[in-house]
């Protein structure tokens, strides 16, 4: 399967960091539940959210020929698309955080790297659990500065 990570409507910004309607995919995660994808898009200057799921068994190969035998067939859909607050977002990372929540629940987070100059920051998203998506978090307060923030990834701490 495969599906683009822009809006379908898109044509791309007039000044682009890589011109005009020209965007590339920097970083892909999925949640921990498997029933959503996050990737980064470089020039559109996005992350998009996709959705995961089973596809109804009909009688089919649900689109999947050819495909492992195993392998439940799934569909995409574009759930979202959530601007990053800067220009080329180059790696994104999702972290679960336990008994932060209302009630000792979890919180899940996506922290971007926005790369290049004029934004050169780590933007945090809060992710609603049941949807998947990327609700307005924070603000200018979900913001840290970072010179050509490129690369995410969680250490544990031991």
């Amino acid at each position: 399967r495969s599906i683009s990570t822009l809006p379908a409507n898109w044509r791309g910004e007039a000044d682009g960091v890589f011109g005009k309607g020209v965007s590339f995919c920097a970083d892909l995660r999925a949640s921990a539940c498997g029933r959503f994808l996050y990737a980064t898009n470089r020039g559109h200057d996005s992350v998009a959210v996709v959705r995961v799921t089973d596809v109804d068994a009909d009688g089919g190969d649900g689109g999947n020929a050819g495909a492992d035998a195993d392998a439940a067939p799934v569909a995409l859909e574009a759930a979202q698309h959530m601007r990053t607050g800067g220009p080329t977002p180059r790696s994104c990372a999702l972290l679960a955080l336990s008994g932060g929540g209302e009630g000792g629940g979890s919180n899940t987070f996506l922290a971007v790297a926005n790369q290049d100059a004029g934004a050169d920051n780590l933007k945090l998203f809060s992710l609603d659990a049941g949807s998947g998506l990327l609700p307005t978090f924070g603000g200018d307060k979900a913001r840290a500065t970072v010179a050509s923030a490129n690369c995410l990834c969680w250490v544990p701490d031991n």
